[in-house]
């Protein structure tokens, strides 16, 4: 479908604007991805940058509703995820959007991320809707460390049993506390080893 609008309509990359891609070959070869071992419960998470700069303007833009980049952040995510160099194979599970965030956005925004990554599929599974949010779950947006905790703890379920090395997908890794939660949910469900993956983070984890 991403390959179909691009004859459609002109794609522009996200970082400088350029017409023709939607993430430039100078855009992609400036990225420094981020691997850190700091994160409680992961063997390591990997980020595209801190969250700032064109990556930080382009995540906005997108999560008010500009569906059209979402190419742009699949190849940066792609990026992040060879660079990282995770052990493969490995299934990549995106955190679910609440059916708020789905109605006021129009679409779940890390499925619809996900569903440009190009990767090698004998390498790297994606299962769509492995994990659930549990009702009841508030928005992060304006919540203390300790309230996101407590807000997401037992947020997310698997619907089914899983085995071996799985990646939390997600965009924004700011307290750590959605991960944890995804963590946790999937670690019930079998999982042997969790390893985390998002477009930005917080200085913390670097």
């Amino acid at each position: 479908m991403a390959r179909l609008s691009d004859l459609l309509f002109t794609p522009s990359c996200i970082g400088c604007a350029q017409f023709g891609e939607h993430l430039c070959q100078n855009c992609e070869q400036n990225l420094e991805p981020i691997t850190s071992r700091k994160f409680a419960g992961f063997e390591a998470i990997a980020m595209a940058s801190e969250y700032g700069g064109w990556l930080r303007e382009s995540l906005i833009r997108y999560k008010n509703g500009q569906k059209q980049i979402s190419p742009g952040l699949a190849k940066v995510l792609a990026t992040t995820l060879l660079t990282a160099q995770f052990p493969r194979p490995l299934t990549l599970i995106p955190i679910p959007t609440t059916r708020e965030k789905m109605v006021q956005r129009g679409f779940d925004s890390m499925h619809e991320i996900l569903k440009s990554l190009e990767v090698d599929t004998s390498q790297y599974r994606i299962e769509f809707g492995q994990l659930q949010v549990r009702l009841g779950m508030l928005d992060q947006v304006g919540l203390s460390a300790l309230e996101r905790k407590r807000n997401l703890a037992g947020a997310f379920k698997s619907i089914s049993q899983i085995t071996g090395t799985v990646c939390v997908v997600d965009d924004v890794i700011t307290t750590g506390a959605t991960l944890n939660a995804a963590s946790q949910a999937l670690r019930v469900a079998g999982a042997q080893r969790v390893f985390g993956l998002a477009i930005c983070g917080s200085k913390q984890w670097r």
